[in-house]
Order: structure tokens, then sequence, then C-alpha cells
């Protein structure tokens, strides 16, 4: 009875022994952000790469035989029809049109170890031998807008497999199989992504003992994560036979196998490293194996170069920027941002070449209306304009009626001349860490300076600063201030005999308003000396 039933399976198996193809896990395309062995959905876009690699496998194809035909007490024993394999490969992808990808790959057996089935099967044939050459189509069905932005990709892909590998060393089949399958990727932008594959093989229906070996159903699934030129990856591969067998045991109806490894990228150019093992094998899967491979990628049509937007006026506001693209932006601090040059600033007509206020507008009072700055006390007697009755005649302070604005027949108290001034609102400001001041402050000086040549009095410059800085700092930059107004009083004609300043530092803010507000404490102030 045994004898009889090894006979029969010898007969069934020696002539399709020779055509178990081992390398028929075929998840093909260009790897693209994908891992050594998965693909990712990611498509080439309109290029090309191109790879060789050689791989080691321990262990591809293990055969049950069994050894008593008495069903009570039947043997079996596993194996190793070929007990290692070196393999290398070359793969080639293209993507002529965006959406599509064209790859083909060609197996090479190099060297392999077998052991012998006995009566089973015939001895394989000796190597190297070519394997069967597989011709893929992939289409993305769903990508992201832009090749690195973040989101969802997927592909449907097929492929047909020539039957051009060696039957005899158990490197191919004899008939020519598609394959059809899926792919979806998860791409968080340039960081990591999560690759799920899944695929259904035609094959030959054969059997070898007790093995099955046909269609198939593949599953895939791969994580990577890239670091600076460095990715790593894991993967999950799967596949499971269709059928029934002729024998009532089915050993080896599934796999599962485990892998890992690290890819070297730049941008034309990258490397992977490969190994893993299956802990759950179907007789074809290989129980441990280790890749390598290296493989170059390129353009078909370089990138456009990006549009030079001209800058005529060389101001460096470029393009739709420029409003005044034929005149030059005079960078003053006001609308530097739109290209044109501010002639006027604060439009009252009189240029800014000539204007000692450039953003204060003129008021057209008829006093002084030429230097372009807003007099606001055009007589100078301490009464603003809108309060004075007598815009252009002094107050005479002689302690009658002095709030009017206008002078009054009689004598002069000088007792009470220059304390009556109010200089209340009269204060420079100034950029932060800055001593100097600017067209307004230099503005409120000439004012000042006009008070007090036509009055009495001594005038007391303190310099303030706001919170920011060190306390010794800012001791020192108040000084400095109070002592920039004093010069320009001096130089307006005020003898430095009536002018004495000193720096109050942060210790006197001139106001406790919070935010923006500490600004104001940046300034000199002005008080009559008691």
């Amino acid at each position: 009875m045994s004898r009889r039933l090894l006979a029969a399976v010898a007969v069934i198996s020696t002539c399709a022994a020779a055509q178990v193809d081992t390398n028929a896990l075929s998840l093909r395309g260009s790897r693209v952000e994908g891992t050594a062995v998965l693909p990712s959905a990611r498509l080439l876009d309109r290029a090309w790469e191109i790879s060789v690699g050689y791989g080691h496998d321990g262990a591809p194809v293990r055969v049950q035989e069994r050894t008593d035909a008495v069903r009570g007490s039947t043997l079996t024993q596993q194996t190793r029809w070929v007990d290692a394999r070196n393999l290398a490969w070359v793969h080639l992808a293209v993507s002529p049109l965006r959406r599509f990808e064209l790859n083909a790959s060609l197996p090479v057996l190099l060297t392999q170890t077998t052991n012998p089935l006995g009566n089973t099967a015939a001895p394989l044939a000796g190597t190297p031998a070519l394997g069967d050459v597989v011709l893929g189509l992939r289409f993305a069905l769903l990508e992201p807008r832009r090749f690195d932005e973040a989101g969802l990709q997927w592909t449907l892909q097929g492929n047909v497999i020539a039957p051009t590998g060696n039957e005899a060393a158990a490197f191919g089949e004899s008939v020519t199989r598609v394959d059809a399958s899926t792919t979806v990727t998860w791409q968080s932008g340039a960081a990591w992504n999560v690759t799920a594959h899944a695929g259904w093989q035609l094959g030959r229906q054969l059997q070898l003992g007790d093995q099955l070996f046909g269609q198939r159903l593949v599953f895939g699934g791969a994580f990577a994560y890239r670091l600076s030129e460095f990715q790593l990856h894991a993967d999950v591969l799967s596949n499971v036979a269709l059928g029934e067998a002729a024998a009532q045991t089915e050993p080896g109806r599934g796999s599962l196998e485990l892998l890992g490894g690290v890819r070297w990228m730049r941008e034309y150019f990258f490397a992977d490293v490969m190994a893993g093992g299956a802990p759950i094998d179907n007789g074809v899967t290989p129980l441990w194996r280790l890749q390598l491979a290296i493989g170059a990628r390129g353009l078909f049509d370089k990138p456009a170069a990006p549009a030079v937007e001209l800058d005529t006026d060389r101001d460096g506001i470029q393009g739709e920027a420029d409003t005044c693209p034929n005149r030059a932006e005079d960078f003053d601090g006001f609308e530097d941002e739109d290209g044109c040059p501010d002639i006027d600033d604060d439009r009252d007509g009189i240029p800014d070449a000539r204007d000692a206020c450039q953003h204060q507008p003129e008021d057209k009072d008829g006093i002084a209306d030429a230097d372009g700055c807003p007099e606001t006390d055009a007589d100078a007697d301490g009464v603003p304009d809108e309060k004075d009755r007598c815009p252009l005649a002094a107050e005479d302070f002689d302690g009658f009626e002095d709030d009017d604005g206008c002078p009054e027949a009689g004598s002069v108290n000088p007792a009470v001349t220059f304390r009556a001034i109010s200089l209340a609102e009269q204060t420079v400001f100034f950029e932060l860490g800055n001593a100097k001041p600017d067209a307004s402050g230099t503005a409120t000086v000439r004012e000042v300076a006009k008070l007090l040549l036509k009055q009495e009095g001594n005038l007391v410059l303190t310099g303030h600063a706001d919170e920011s800085g060190a306390e010794s700092r800012n001791d020192e930059l108040s000084m400095q201030r109070a002592e920039a107004v004093k010069a320009l009083l001096i130089e307006a004609g005020v003898p430095a005999a009536r002018l004495t300043t000193r720096g109050a530092g942060r210790r006197e803010p001139v106001t406790r308003a919070q935010g923006f507000g500490h600004s104001l404490n940046r300034a000199v102030t002005f008080d009559w000396a008691k």
C-alpha cells in the first residue's frame, strides 16, 4: 500500500515539481518612498528608476514527504528541497505620463544548494539560470495635488509574468501568468508613511508531495519613517494558497513573513539593506532572507526654472509687489513696501525734501506755512492756537486774563511771566534704544525754542526711558536724550546757561500705561526751573 501511494505521488510530481515558481511574490513597482520589498502607492511622475539587487534565501523550498501510508499512524518529514539560494535581479520603472507607471523585472538565479527527494521528484538542474520576466502597469486612482503633499494615495496594478525562467531549476513556471493588486498609502508629508497591499496571483495548480502550488492571495503592510537621508522600515508579507489539495493533509497553506531594513536616500540615488524571516511558512517562503540593492532615478523633463521677477528700478521690490516698477522706493520709513517713492508722506503739498515735519501735515494757517510743520502755538506764548483768541500776538502774562492768549495793555509783571507758560503738551519722543529725536521731535524743540526766546526763565530738560533694558543703560540713555534736546535748543539760539539736563532713567515714567503705552516713556519733558 505504501509503495503504491509513493509511486502515485511520484507520477503526479515528477514532471510538475520542476515547474514550482518560488519567486512568485510579485510586489513590483518603483520604490518612491516605498521599502525594499513593498512599493508604496506613490508613483513616479514623468521620471524613471532603475535598481539592481542581490538576495540570499535560506531554505526557500521545503517539501512534506509521507513516510507511512497507514492513515492512523501517518508520519511526515520536511525536506529542504532547496536549502539555500543566491539571487540577483534588475528592475526598471518609467512614468511617461502622470498617474501611469510601467515596470519590468528580471530575476537571475546565481547559485542554489539542493537536497534529493528520492523518488518523489527529479533532481533540480544546475545554475545560473534566468527567472520569469515580469511586465507591469500601475495606475494612480488617488494622489495629492503636489508630489510633497500629505494625503492618501491609491493605485491599481497588474502584471504579466512571461515563462522565461528555468523550469528544471524550479525557478519559473511553463505558462504565462497574470496577477492584479491594489495598494493604499497614507503619506504624512516628509516624515512617515503607512502602506497596505492586497492582490491575487494566478499560478498553475501543482502538487508536490503534500504541498499545493497555484493561485494565491497576497497581502502586505509596511511602515516607513524617514530621518534625514535615512529611512527605516518594517514589512509584513503573507500569501494564502487557493484551491483544493489532492491529499487530505495540506501543510503550508499560508505564510507570514516579517522583514525590516534601512534605506539611504539622496535626490537621485538610493541603497537598501533588508533582512527577515518567516515564523509561518507554506513551503515556498524562505525561512529567512537578506537583500541588498542600489538604484538611481531621474526626471524626463528638467523642472522649470522659477520665473525671475524683474526689478527694473533696482529697489529690491520685485514683480507685482512693486506698484511703481520704474521709480525706486525711497525707504523713508513711510509705506516702504509698495515700491513707490513717497515724495510727500503727509500729503500736505510740501515735498519731503523741504518738509521739516514729513509725517505731520502743515495746517496752512498763514503762519510759516512753507516749513511743512503745523503751528499749534503760532505766537509761542504757551496757549494752544485752538484756545488762543490772539494766535499771532503773544499773551503778556501780566496776571490779568492770561489764559485768553491776548496781551493786555499795561505793564508786564516779570515775576509771573515765565512761570505762567504751560509746557505740559511739549514732549519729545524717541525710538527704542535711540537718543536722536525724529522729525516730529525736532519740530517740537523748535516750538519750545520760540517760547524761550520770547520769555524769561530757565528750563529743566528731563530724559526718560522705558522698562526694557538694564537700569544703568536706561540712566545713561535718558541723559543722552536730554543732552540731544539741549543741543537742538542751543542750535536754535537759546543760551546754554538757561538749560539744565537730568536723566531720570525709568524711575519717573511719563505714563503708567501698559502695552504700547510703554513707548511714551522714551521721552524728554520740559519744566521751568524753580
